[in-house]
């Protein structure tokens, strides 16, 4: 079967494409989700990836775990925790956040006495890992969902290895994962419109990348009409 291409935007965007049949052997069936949440399947594997590898450590408390960015996929953890502290210096995602039930705050609210035995900190910067250093409680860990650029080199205090402190990545996910996050999904626990917040069409999609950069916006997804196929 051949696949042709009815529409490109700069940056490769395309509404169909081929797929080697090899790459169909481990595919997930969806047909019972809405193509809203099946299509955020994949980054909400690498939450579960994250969530697993933090969670393993020890018994976690759950009023004791704090993540940090309320992006997208700061959101998703957060719901897949149940129960945490949310925390931005955006008033915008701050306010998103606590209308989907999360406790969201900004870090300068926090209580001086107020430290968390497991951190997810998703954005890539030092500021945001200098963060979780200061709310880690000793012997907690501290797990670094994306990476900082790669100019940057991330700096560890002496403090975290006198305080016990784990700090471990998480990148990217695999089988296992990817069908823990279509269960989430099923479910019920993570759904598009709390993380997505404007449908679009492919047209829109450079006007809406500009905006989400601005923080206009959340999180844009691209809805192809039936109609088009």
């Amino acid at each position: 079967m051949q696949w042709k291409t009815t529409k490109l935007i700069p940056g490769g965007m395309a509404e169909y494409f081929a797929v080697p049949p090899a790459n169909l052997n481990d595919t997930l069936i969806t047909d019972q989700l809405r193509p809203e949440d099946a299509a955020l399947i994949e980054p909400l594997a690498c939450v579960m990836k994250s969530w697993s590898f933090g969670s393993q450590a020890k018994d976690i408390d759950s009023t004791a775990v704090a993540v940090i960015g309320m992006g997208v996929m700061g959101l998703m953890h957060a719901l897949v925790a149940g129960r945490c502290i949310g925390l931005d210096v955006s008033p915008k995602r701050i306010a998103w956040a606590r209308s989907i039930g999360i406790d969201a705050r900004e870090p300068a609210t926090l209580d001086e006495s107020e430290s968390f035995q497991l951190v997810f900190v998703c954005p890539g910067s030092q500021p945001a890992f200098d963060l979780a250093l200061q709310i880690a409680s000793p012997g907690a860990t501290i797990v670094l969902f994306a990476p900082l650029d790669p100019q940057s080199k991330l700096q560890v205090p002496t403090e975290a290895y006198f305080r016990d402190l784990r700090i471990i990545h998480s990148y990217s996910c695999g089988p296992t994962d990817t069908i823990a996050a279509k269960a989430q999904f099923v479910a019920g626990t993570v759904r598009h419109e709390q993380v997505v917040s404007d449908l679009i069409s492919i047209d829109q999609l450079p006007e809406a990348y500009g905006r989400m950069k601005r923080g206009e916006i959340l999180k844009p997804m691209v809805v192809f009409s039936p109609n088009l196929a």
